[in-house]
């Protein structure tokens, strides 16, 4: 599956502690910027074909990726004098990254629309900003107000091995993409596990998959009841 990210922005948050030359999504994290580090998660889950929206400073990232040398970060054997470097753990040598230049003040739509010809014949892609990490359990909230919903912020932080401002910003995101919703009481904000798009997704994708099934078992039923009568 394609992962297309927007790495377009200026960062002008971001200025006072780095300098203007860095885009947001080549601000370090070690010895490697949060734009590889992200692309490593989904690499690590088989998603390598990426698409990069580039906008403010988009040469630097271009160049980042044309000049990477895996040696650097990762240990190696060296033989034959230097001249034979041999890797012990390469990075991203089956990665597939396509830098498209989508505007310098473009909006995130925009990018996406520059970047259409290149996600022709896919029914599904994934997209994301490229300037955040994240160990995000979005699932263990999921499935705490699948077992009780509408609960507040302080009953989703019990049990969790998180700090409020970390929910509260994992709660945002699921409210975004409408798989939460909230209610106030007063001063409270309760939260609902919003099933709508969930079967949404389930109707459009999962359902075909539990057809087939069923009519394979409906086949085998047949064919076992026609043994029995043999």
């Amino acid at each position: 599956m394609k992962v297309v990210l927007f790495c377009g922005g200026q960062g002008l948050r971001m200025r006072s502690g780095h300098s203007d030359d860095v885009p947001k999504p080549m601000v370090p994290l070690g010895n490697r910027p949060i734009l590889w580090h992200l692309m490593k998660y989904y690499a690590h889950w088989g998603h390598k074909d990426f698409i990069l929206c580039l906008g403010y400073k988009g040469a630097s990232i271009k160049q980042f990726f044309v000049a990477y040398q895996e040696w650097i970060s990762n240990d190696f054997v060296l033989t034959a004098g230097g001249r034979n470097i041999e890797l012990v753990r390469r990075d991203m040598d089956d990665w597939r990254i396509t830098a498209v230049d989508t505007g310098l003040d473009a909006t995130i739509g925009e990018r996406l629309l520059a970047v259409r010809p290149y996600l022709e014949g896919e029914e599904i892609f994934l997209a994301n900003y490229s300037d955040g990490l994240a160990d995000c359990p979005l699932p263990a909230i999921i499935d705490r107000l699948h077992a009780k919903s509408g609960l507040t912020l302080g009953e989703l932080c019990e049990q969790m091995d998180m700090t409020r401002q970390a929910v509260t910003q994992h709660l945002a995101v699921l409210e975004e993409a409408n798989l939460v919703s909230v209610v106030w009481r007063g001063r409270e904000k309760h939260h609902y596990l919003n099933p709508v798009p969930i079967h949404e997704i389930y109707d459009r994708w999962v359902k075909k998959f539990e057809r087939a099934s069923l009519r394979t078992l409906n086949q085998l039923k047949k064919r076992l009841e026609g043994e029995a009568h043999d």
